[in-house]
């Protein structure tokens, strides 16, 4: 598998949250079989090469930015990664899994679980944006 450099959203780091939520869970990267890179490249993590790859992406992309927004927490570290396992795995059981609930969601269903997951997290609100309507 190759290797792609994983890149996080561009905004404020507040704004994190729900543009990871829409990368990792809601778009479509149809050249990884519609799911997000990192999900694919963890499919091949039982290689140690990979999986050394995925954990210095993750812990020098995702991590030390949303470790950001922990910023005051005694445990920010732990808080941090509780946060990015929660995105991961709503990304794998909605992709890899399939599961019949998640799989129907929308972004506008769990925006209101990602703000109370991140607030009960980093101890601050974190902003949802409205969906834009045509």
């Amino acid at each position: 598998m190759v290797v792609h450099h994983l890149v996080l959203p561009a905004g404020p780091v507040e704004e994190l949250p729900a543009k990871l939520l829409q990368q990792l869970v809601f778009e479509d990267w149809a050249e990884y079989a519609g799911e997000h890179p990192l999900i694919a490249m963890l499919r091949s993590a039982g290689h140690e090469d990979m999986r050394d790859r995925v954990r210095q992406q993750v812990c020098d992309g995702y991590l030390g930015v949303l470790q950001e927004l922990a910023e005051g927490n005694d445990d920010a570290d732990l808080r941090t990664e509780l946060f990015a396992a929660w995105l991961l795995g709503i990304g794998i059981l909605r992709t890899a899994v399939g599961t019949p609930t998640l799989a129907k969601a929308t972004a506008e269903d769990i925006a209101p679980h990602l703000a109370a997951v991140g607030e009960a997290l980093f101890g601050r609100p974190i902003p949802i944006p409205v969906p834009e309507t045509d």
